[in-house]
């Protein structure tokens, strides 16, 4: 079964009090002000970093959709143009050559670290330079590189400022907060952003004067937990915010997630199965409309071959969100533990018109195909499936049989020549 994360955010930032430091007050010159136009009159606003070549660094949620883009420094403005480099992870740079301000230096590679004392330095409110002291509190693991947990208790207005040692070195650019008020505060680390400048300095670069897209923040659950690495972290998170957050159905379903993690290791730990299940059950008690949970609650209840109230949970989330293709795609697998062929292929052909690009799927659609005597479909199906996993010498075994069913020798001599380069061990128990 096809499980699904969590996908959420809190955009915040905390006021704090000015620095005494002269190393922070050093740093707090290459903090600014960026002041984005979205309509005439309209604006929306953060905090940028200057860097070297004339750079900026700040969120692009924070330009978003905007066609001005102005940088500011107490009684100084300065127009800028936005650069589309990595909306992925939050990042925008502005482009304004000549800016007479001082660029930040960044921290020293290999020196972030679980515990360093920071310093979040940001315009929250835009009402000047303010700082907010804490510490790195976890390190996670994202496309080969981090991203930095503070304990800094950030507010709005400071997203795309500093994140600063004591001693003034840029680690990161904040970025956003989960669970306002909280100190569980987000910075993407410098050397994202010094290797965009790096990227960008041998070519012109794109233009992009309307910035819309921001998928770290939506796609954060998501995305720290396909990393093996994000376990502990994800973990202690989820276990603080159903204690902190009780009536919370994000809170319960974020838990069960984490709890999926770890039945990975340990599919065999019926104490954890059942932590999972009611983590789910107590997220659909309080959302009975949360899709996820009822498709991750419907695939716990189907490991443990409970197949009608898997059934009954897939339905659920597909009632709550019709165009939910993973949902569609469990409901089917499920079905076809029960020999209900006629009904899991229905299920399944909605679930790939959604997300088509389901190898198991179609290998499953083939399978029920062939259980109902469909033939040619079976074998269009399976070919479907081999497309997008061309090794899978099991689904070219099943191809072989629904060929010699259909009498198509062809394509029966076809899928054996595969089988006997994937898998020649198979051939001897190949029985149409």
């Amino acid at each position: 079964m096809l499980r699904t994360a969590l996908a959420f955010l809190v955009l915040a930032i905390r006021l704090g009090a000015q620095t005494g430091s002269p190393a922070l007050d050093q740093a707090a010159k290459s903090v600014v002000l960026v002041q984005a136009e979205t309509a005439p009159g309209q604006f929306q606003q953060g905090s940028g970093v200057v860097l070297d070549q004339g750079f900026v660094a700040t969120n692009a949620h924070v330009v978003k959709n905007a066609y001005r883009i102005r940088v500011l420094k107490g009684e100084h403005s300065w127009q800028a143009e936005a650069l589309c480099l990595a909306a992925d992870r939050d990042l925008v740079l502005l482009s304004l050559p000549g800016l007479p301000l001082p660029p930040a230096v960044p921290i020293a590679p290999g020196a972030l670290r679980t515990g360093l004392s920071v310093q979040a330095l940001g315009y929250p409110g835009g009402l000047g330079v303010r700082t907010e002291p804490g510490r790195i509190t976890a390190l996670w693991t994202f496309r080969g590189d981090r991203l930095i947990q503070t304990d800094t208790h950030n507010r709005p207005g400071s997203s795309g400022g500093g994140l600063f040692t004591e001693d003034g070195r840029l680690a990161g650019i904040t970025t956003f907060s989960l669970f306002r008020d909280a100190g569980v505060d987000f910075a993407v680390p410098v050397d994202w952003v010094l290797a965009l400048i790096q990227d960008r300095s041998g070519a012109p670069g794109l233009a992009c004067p309307l910035v819309v897209v921001d998928r770290l923040l939506v796609d954060f659950g998501d995305l720290m937990q396909q990393d093996p690495g994000n376990e502990a972290n994800w973990s202690n998170l989820t276990r603080w915010w159903v204690r902190e957050s009780p009536d919370s159905p994000d809170a319960w379903f974020g838990r069960g997630t984490a709890l999926d993690q770890s039945l990975r290791r340990e599919p065999e730990d019926a104490a954890l199965r059942e932590s999972a299940l009611a983590a789910y059950r107590r997220a659909v008690t309080l959302a009975p409309g949360h899709a996820r949970a009822w498709n991750n609650l419907g695939a716990e209840l189907d490991t443990l071959n409970r197949f009608p109230e898997a059934h009954a949970a897939f339905r659920r989330a597909v009632e709550a969100d019709p165009g939910y293709g993973l949902a569609w795609l469990n409901l089917g697998s499920s079905l076809v533990n029960t020999r209900a062929y006629e009904e899991a292929a229905q299920a399944l052909e909605h679930g790939l018109q959604l997300v088509g690009d389901q190898a198991i799927a179609w290998a499953r659609l083939g399978y029920c195909e062939l259980s109902l005597g469909r033939l040619p479909a079976a074998m269009a199906h399976y070919r479907l499936a081999l497309r997008y996993e061309p090794f899978r010498a099991e689904w070219w075994g099943e191809l072989y049989r629904v060929a010699i069913r259909a009498r198509q020798p062809e394509e029966a001599e076809r899928a054996l020549a595969r089988i006997r380069d994937l898998a020649p061990e198979m051939e001897q128990d190949l029985n149409p």
